[in-house]
């Protein structure tokens, strides 16, 4: 007996110790953007894809997981689109599991979103935003509505009525949401309560200001609104009441030049980052429209990315992202890109420098 109850703690030991090695999946060199011999500006860091990635990041799988093969049974992001990144937390749109991922980084959790039922049920959720005070704001194009969950991702209410609009994305600016609307080509002003309209810009068309088939929006530390002008393959830059300010891109293959466009974000120092479907990248533009970098392209291999619809900018939790990157570059912030294809859906990258 006492022999094998020592085999027994041996064996423990051995697991928990295989358990306890396995590391973040990272690229076994470090990937750069540009690549050499000009400086590195952007690091490819990890990807997430499914509660396994998450495991082997944090170090949180059990043994029992391990003995029990839970691990088997591992969550999946199936079909991502939107993202966003709150108090360590990335909420991840998934429109084929008709759920949003939430992923806590801290805690090691990978669990589908609680309010997705009943009357907040999701049916093809595209964007998520999050307020600061915890409220999150979901495009689903299934319903036709901006459905509203507070911070502990119980449903509120469901905002916007349907066959009247055609919700893509949605950008919180103090008391009202801009509204994508796919349906009228146009950005809708609601009152972030109500949702009742109070104003929008845009129409159908293709001169400055006019928008067809916008897909995304961000905003700029300034207040400015960016937004994705998919169906003229370019972005458009307006102020919160509309006003046009300028155009960046145009249809081509030509670097900085668009051929489907989709999600948009701008970093606190005014680069715009913009995501292209066809070319699959994410360029990277400043405020006079100039390409500075492109990081991404098509393939299977770590930093590449498949069909990739939307990017974000997190300047929180830097020390925690910062322990992917190569030992002399140093986090300015971290870009998030989805894939909709391919072995990584959400795709984690460092913008810095070279110390």
């Amino acid at each position: 007996m006492i022999l094998r109850y020592g085999v027994f703690i041996c064996v423990l030991g051995v697991l928990l110790e295989a358990c306890a090695s396995v590391k973040a999946p990272v690229p076994s060199s470090p990937v750069f953007y540009p690549a050499a011999p000009a400086e590195p500006r952007v690091q490819f860091l990890t990807a997430i894809s499914s509660s396994r990635d998450l495991s082997r990041s944090s170090g949180r799988r059990s043994f029992a997981d391990f003995i029990l093969g839970k691990q088997l049974r591992a969550q999946k992001i199936i079909k991502p689109y939107g993202v966003a990144y709150a108090n360590g937390t990335f909420y991840v749109c998934d429109t084929v599991a008709r759920t949003i991922w939430v992923i806590d980084l801290h805690q090691g959790t990978f669990l589908p979103f609680k309010g997705a039922m009943g009357a907040g049920r999701l049916i093809k959720p595209i964007n998520i935003a999050i307020d600061p005070d915890g409220t999150r704001y979901v495009a689903d194009s299934g319903r036709q509505q901006i459905l509203v969950y507070d911070q502990h991702d119980r449903f509120l209410r469901a905002l916007g009525m349907k066959e009247e609009v055609l919700p893509v994305d949605v950008l919180i600016a103090g008391d009202r949401l801009y509204v994508c609307d796919m349906q009228d080509n146009e950005i809708e002003i609601w009152e972030k309560e109500t949702g009742k309209r109070i104003g929008g810009f845009g129409q159908t068309g293709s001169d400055p200001g006019d928008l067809f088939r916008p897909t995304n929006i961000a905003q700029d530390a300034e207040g400015n609104v960016y937004v994705s002008d998919s169906g003229n393959f370019r972005i458009q830059k307006f102020t919160l009441m509309g006003e046009h300010l300028a155009t960046i891109g145009g249809y081509g293959i030509a670097f900085g030049n668009f051929v489907r466009p989709k999600g948009v974000a701008v970093d606190r120092a005014g680069r715009i980052y913009e995501v292209d479907a066809a070319f699959e990248n994410v360029q990277i533009f400043d405020q006079a429209g100039n390409l500075l970098l492109f990081l991404g392209g098509t393939g299977q291999e770590p930093g590449s990315l498949v069909l990739p619809s939307k990017v974000i900018v997190i300047n929180e939790d830097l020390a925690h992202f910062q322990r992917y990157a190569a030992p002399n570059f140093a986090l300015e912030h971290v870009i998030a890109v989805t894939s909709q294809y391919g072995p990584n859906k959400l795709n984690i990258y460092g913008f810095g420098h070279v110390q």
